[in-house]
């Protein structure tokens, strides 16, 4: 590195030169990203849950430049992905289920606010059994135990065969490299991230308000304030 925003080809100099002048550097990411990050990447391929974004940053560049497809839609709530309604990105998540202090009822939390059947808006952290307010110490509990439960599946690392095997034979811990492509992880990376962004949007007050309809915005501030009031 002379300093210089010339291309790579025209920054080439002797090793001799190199030693003989202070003002001459070796470019360090210019190697990490042209020599290193691409046979790591190919090396690492085959292993569930990496890609080139991850590589990147764990070499100490700037993981932007490789983020894949999916990471990008992932990124942020701006992103084509989040465009979809709620209801369909988090339809296959594990619903965060209540025990009623009150009447012993086993009801769906469905967050700050919940829309009744006949279109009215009210206090979602409330049985919809018995309308008794959840105890938020339970309710704090419940939530824990539930993502502790979905990280733990996670870290188990289990993998599951895509082939036509039996079903004794459709899970395990231990797969060769070489058989990578016909086992995936029956808890991926990203079906972790989406099950606890939904538990994270259960008690979102500006996910409540912006995700509800033009004409339900008003009854649903009005629950809200009567929450925080």
């Amino acid at each position: 590195d002379d300093g210089s925003t010339l291309a790579a080809t025209q920054r080439g100099y002797h090793p001799d030169e190199l030693k003989k002048t202070t003002h001459l550097k070796i470019d360090y990411k210019w190697y990490l990203q042209h020599q290193v990050h691409p046979v790591v990447s190919r090396l690492c391929e085959p292993i569930a849950g990496t890609d080139q974004a991850l590589i990147a940053d764990c070499l100490g560049l700037d993981p932007t430049s490789y983020r894949s497809a999916y990471a990008q839609d992932d990124e942020d709530e701006d992103g084509e992905a989040f465009r979809i309604s709620k209801d369909e990105k988090f339809k296959d998540c594990d619903r965060l289920v209540v025990k009623c202090r009150k009447c012993g009822e086993e009801t769906q939390c469905g967050g700050l606010v919940r829309r009744t059947e006949v279109g009215l808006h009210e206090n979602g952290l409330t049985c919809s059994a018995c309308k008794e307010a959840y105890d938020i110490v339970h309710l704090h509990n419940r939530l824990t135990l539930a993502m502790r439960a979905h990280v733990n599946g996670y870290y188990k690392g289990v993998m599951q065969c895509q082939d036509d095997v039996p079903e004794e034979m459709a899970e395990t811990r231990r797969v060769s490299l070489l058989m990578q492509r016909s086992w995936k992880p029956k808890y991926s990376d990203n079906k972790l991230y989406l099950q606890l962004r939904y538990y994270q949007h259960l008690f979102d007050r500006a996910a409540a308000f912006e995700g509800a309809e033009r004409d339900d915005k008003q009854a649903v501030r009005l629950v809200l304030d009567r929450k925080s009031g």
